[in-house]
């Protein structure tokens, strides 16, 4: 079930009359990281029926923000996709069955991709932002191979590239079954292939006495995605896999490909969640934040390469953090009171 209606209204914050304020020092040491300070500012403010926003991604000029609701892992309960605009204005909504955790853009043919329940009963979706009717699709085989569900999505080099989450690491197919899945589109089928699996082999990517070494993975929890901006320096233009509760980036092609498939594991120092890179000097980093139940901007001056993460450090609320993709070292930005969960670099 869909609506065009507005559920509720969203406050729009045009960035710099802030909600919120706090000054972001980055911490130094980080590939691309930078000294200057940093604004955040509270864009958009979820209501008592569109709340616990979580993916974000940009279509056109637009923003567009998965609120999950009450929704279950599993299924059940209701997701909102929302668009908004840069400074948060809310511009339509759409409604779906069960709880959205992965959520991306496809600008090549004007759509949203995203699944459905991240932990079992999943499927998948696209959003034409023209049109009041998502577009639904059934997995080819209700049991996927690596018994789980799915989660994050990315369109790379033209494929639809989704995270193999959940998986049953009991089943005697373990570690040898997916980690992250390629859709194909057809009808109302997503037939599902693999591209590599819980069990491949990486080299060590991290700075040190390991680099270059094999190392076999046994990835337990393929969580989010992304492809990495050209521009970013080391592995530009690759598509990274996280797998969060293993505290591991797994990266594919790029300008680094010369791995065992093609394939890099870096090792971090903190488990941690989505990743959004600084591709321009003066863009906005946007978080959601499904504790406060906002939308965060973050503006100044960006050092291009910077690799801004969502850190989860289990025993207390996620930070913001910078990445250094040399040593796999997470380093919290000082200063940030919110609690980030999905992110985007807008240049």
């Amino acid at each position: 079930m869909t609506t065009r209606s507005v559920i509720a209204a969203v406050s729009a914050a045009v960035v710099g009359s802030a909600l919120s304020l706090a000054t972001l020092v980055p911490s130094a040491g980080a590939q691309g990281g930078t000294s200057a300070g940093y604004t955040t500012t509270v864009v958009a403010t979820g209501t008592s029926t569109m709340y616990k926003p979580d993916d974000i991604t940009q279509l056109g000029n637009d923003l567009f923000v998965s609120f999950q609701n009450n929704s279950g892992s599993t299924g059940g309960g209701t997701s909102t996709i929302a668009e908004l605009s840069p400074t948060g204005t809310l511009l339509d909504t759409w409604t779906l069955t069960g709880r959205c955790d992965g959520l991306g853009a496809d600008p090549a043919n004007n759509r949203l991709i995203g699944t459905l329940n991240e932990d079992g009963n999943s499927s998948l979706f696209t959003i034409d932002p023209s049109s009041s009717t998502p577009t639904s699709y059934t997995y080819s085989s209700s049991s996927l191979p690596h018994g789980g569900a799915t989660d994050a999505v990315s369109v790379y080099n033209g494929q639809i590239l989704l995270s193999a989450s959940n998986p049953d690491t009991t089943s005697a197919s373990y570690p040898n079954v997916p980690a992250v899945y390629e859709a194909s589109l057809s009808g109302t089928t997503a037939t599902l292939t693999q591209l590599y699996s819980d069990g491949a082999t990486a080299s060590v990517a991290n700075t040190g006495p390991h680099q270059g070494k094999t190392q076999t993975l046994g990835l337990t929890d393929p969580d989010s995605n992304g492809v990495v901006p050209a521009s970013a320096g080391r592995f530009g233009g690759a598509f990274m896999l996280d797998s969060q509760g293993d505290q591991q980036q797994v990266y594919m092609g790029g300008h680094d490909n010369s791995g065992p498939s093609g394939l890099f594991v870096l090792n971090l120092s903190q488990s941690i969640d989505d990743t959004a890179w600084a591709t321009t000097n003066d863009g906005t980093l946007y978080f959601t934040d499904s504790t406060d139940n906002e939308v965060v901007a973050v503006t100044g001056h960006f050092s291009p390469g910077t690799a801004f993460v969502s850190a989860t450090p289990g025993n207390g609320p996620n930070y913001l953090a910078v990445l250094d993709t040399n040593t796999g070292q997470v380093n919290q930005v000082p200063g940030v009171n919110q609690p980030p969960k999905g992110m985007l670099f807008v240049p």
